[in-house]
């Protein structure tokens, strides 16, 4: 009997140790720091292969893009080939008189743009630039003409002697042209660029392809030039119709700008290609080629190339899965993004993903959503967007053996004899 009682207490006083001490290791468990949860993100992604640009070996060449990471619209030039070599431009400098003009003059309308008399002056232009063997259009003492049509003779056909007449009516003589001009280019940061006739006929009218890559992106936001170099035919008032000197306009998405030449300067394009669908506008630039078949058959082959290089690409699509949570007890919690997002890139497009989310700070909680990082990169630059993420579920309550095991690990070595259980 005295056998029995004490086998029976000790055993109770085992069971009430073991109560106890399996309490401990729950509450123990409970509060004790919990591993946080393995992150298993999206791999980067490459969605666009590199865009080649054939420049050509001849002359100079620049190609640029708006940059990807700008809000400004400044373009980011991917492509180029003596970009830093100052050359004669020849008629793209009638880019710059238009400009000029354009600051001094602005057409708020075209229809209802100033009147300009043609003068003796005008007569003499004509006349000294036929002399020299450049392209004019007839004038005659008394025409008139409006200042938008001045800007479409001195632009399409590149009549040289219409862009001086421009130049003389808009600041009084060739001469304040010039030195507003001169001002014009340092305000813009056309540092290699000088322009000494309004028509570009004198060789001392030079330019870079990197600072024409400039010159193009300020035309192309004119409204009222990028709608003259698009056409290429114009009717106009005392002269009849007048087509452009740019045969590259209408193919690959070009839609301008200016041509220039002379014996100098050689063949040179001032050109701008859009994408398909019209949203995007890139510029290029050749210059210095030895003919005009050199020059076109290098226009065709990068226009074409400058076109396919747009991309829109699908960054990510809404409830697309950027990462997996899984805790140590084997629970799992997909994040998926909140919104779908789309952006404009050029060529070569790679996606990253940085993602965070709440530590996982209790063995119970629901709270697992969180954020990405988005970086895109393309041949023009890197951007950043953040999205939200949201979890497909909640992370459930570890088992009742995974937080004693747990429990287990954070105990001292002299707190338990039965510590060779951990």
């Amino acid at each position: 009997m005295r056998t029995v009682k004490l086998t029976i207490g000790w055993t109770l006083a085992v069971l009430v140790v073991l109560a106890l001490g399996l309490g401990t290791l729950a509450i123990v468990g409970l509060n004790v720091p919990v591993p946080s949860a393995t992150l298993t993100a999206t791999a980067d992604q490459q969605v666009a292969d590199t865009a080649s640009f054939t420049l050509p070996s001849t002359g100079a060449a620049a190609v640029a893009y708006p940059s990807i990471d700008s809000d400004s619209g400044d373009y980011t030039v991917v492509a180029e080939q003596s970009s830093d070599s100052q050359r004669s431009i020849a008629s793209i400098a009638k880019v710059i008189t238009a400009l000029v003009v354009l600051d001094e003059k602005p057409i708020d309308d075209i229809t209802s743009s100033p009147s300009v008399a043609m003068t003796q002056t005008d007569v003499q232009f004509y006349n000294s630039y036929s002399e020299q063997g450049g392209s004019v259009e007839l004038v005659l003492e008394g025409y008139s003409f409006t200042e938008y049509e001045l800007l479409e003779l001195a632009l399409i056909p590149s009549a040289n002697n219409y862009a001086a007449s421009l130049a003389n009516w808009a600041f009084g003589s060739v001469t304040e042209f010039l030195n507003a001009a001169s001002t014009w280019l340092d305000a813009h940061g056309l540092d290699s660029t000088v322009i000494t006739d309004p028509a570009g006929l004198d060789s001392g009218t030079v330019s870079t392809a990197s600072d024409l890559i400039t010159l193009g992106q300020l035309a192309m936001d004119n409204d009222v030039i990028a709608g003259i170099v698009s056409q290429k035919y114009a009717d106009v008032a005392n002269i009849g119709t007048i087509t452009t000197t740019n045969l590259a306009l209408g193919s690959n998405g070009v839609v301008g700008i200016k041509t220039g030449t002379t014996y100098v300067a050689g063949y040179c394009l001032l050109f701008a290609v859009t994408s398909e669908d019209g949203s995007r506008t890139a510029i290029g630039a050749v210059i210095g080629m030895q003919s005009r078949d050199d020059l076109y058959a290098a226009v065709d082959t990068l226009s074409a190339e400058m076109q396919a290089a747009f991309h829109t690409v699908d960054v990510v699509t809404e409830g697309e899965v950027a990462a997996t949570l899984t805790t140590e007890w084997g629970d799992n919690a997909d994040l998926v993004f909140s919104e779908a997002i789309s952006l404009p890139t050029v060529g070569a497009t790679t996606v990253s993903f940085d993602v965070s989310h709440p530590e996982v700070t209790s063995l119970i909680t629901d709270s697992t959503d969180g954020t990405a990082t988005i970086t895109v990169t393309d041949q023009t630059g890197s951007t950043q967007q953040t999205v939200t993420l949201t979890a497909t579920d909640g992370i459930t309550t570890a088992p009742i053996s995974w937080q004693l095991q747990h429990a287990l690990r954070w105990l001292p070595d002299d707190v338990l004899p039965f510590v060779g259980w951990r």
